[in-house]
């Protein structure tokens, strides 16, 4: 299996027979997940891959340290001042939503990022299907 963006981009190749998929939305270049992550360093890249890596598995809500719930189904995923919120999407089974990345300067997540991520999170719920 391969991560894939609605941008269609490789991120992480997983071993055979995982049934997960991630995607990410292209809405903006502001807080796109693809060109936000091109920017990043190499040792951050491997960071958020690991993260993701872990969602795929299923080990992300138990490790508080690295990530928490935004509450509504969306998480924020903590690589260092990086920050990355994603949801599972409400109707395609098994499918990872990456909402956007964003660079947190405060001990609070502000407010209007997670207004970002739920209406990302709504507008990827219309999505009833993935393509290339």
């Amino acid at each position: 299996m391969i991560l894939r963006g609605m941008g269609s981009r490789c991120l992480i190749s997983l071993k055979e027979g995982t049934t997960k998929a991630v995607c990410w939305l292209s809405l903006d270049q502001d807080c796109d997940f693809g060109p936000m992550f091109d920017k990043l360093q190499n040792d951050d890249k491997k960071k958020i891959a690991k993260r993701i890596q872990w969602v795929i598995e299923g080990k992300a809500t138990n490790n508080k340290e690295n990530f928490r719930s935004l509450g509504d189904g969306i998480w924020e995923m903590k690589a260092g001042q990086i920050r990355l919120t994603y949801c599972h999407h409400r109707s395609i089974k098994d499918l990872i939503v990456l909402l956007h990345m964003f660079i947190k300067k405060n001990q609070k997540t502000p407010p209007e990022e997670i207004k970002r991520a739920r209406k990302r999170r709504d507008i990827a719920d219309t999505i009833d299907r993935l393509t290339e």
